[in-house]
């Protein structure tokens, strides 16, 4: 049985915690973090059923970190990344296209690119946080 093992950095960790903290927001809490997000649940109430997409997948991509070691956590870190550029480049392409409130494409933008997403996932794997 492979042992459960916390991210060493402080951006690792950091990650890790937003990885569950948004992921069980975006399933048990979807409008209000749609809301938070900048999006129109009530308007568009197919944005909860997205929610908990995202939800779940930010809830395997931290148990995947949780569960790696290595070489493997390195994947792990890497997909996340991925995972994080895509919402951004998705962010830009609503916003661009009118399919997405501006506010809302800023809002993800940073969220997934900068501040926390693959910022942060980039700054635990250049930390060597396997």
């Amino acid at each position: 049985m492979t042992r459960l093992a916390l991210p060493a950095s402080v951006p690792g960790r950091v990650m890790l915690g937003v990885r569950f903290a948004c992921g069980a927001a975006s399933w048990f809490a979807p409008k209000s973090t749609m809301r938070l997000l900048g999006m129109e649940p009530d308007r568009a109430p197919e944005t909860i059923y997205v929610g908990r997409l995202f939800g779940t997948r930010d809830a395997v991509l931290g148990a995947g970190l949780l569960a790696a070691r290595g070489e493997a956590r390195r994947r792990w870190w890497l997909l996340g990344i991925a995972c994080d550029v895509s919402d951004a480049l998705a962010g830009i392409v609503g916003a661009r296209r009118n399919q997405l409130p501006k506010n809302a494409a800023v809002r993800t933008l940073l969220i997934s690119a900068g501040v926390v997403g693959a910022g942060l996932g980039a700054w635990a794997l250049a930390a060597e946080d396997l």
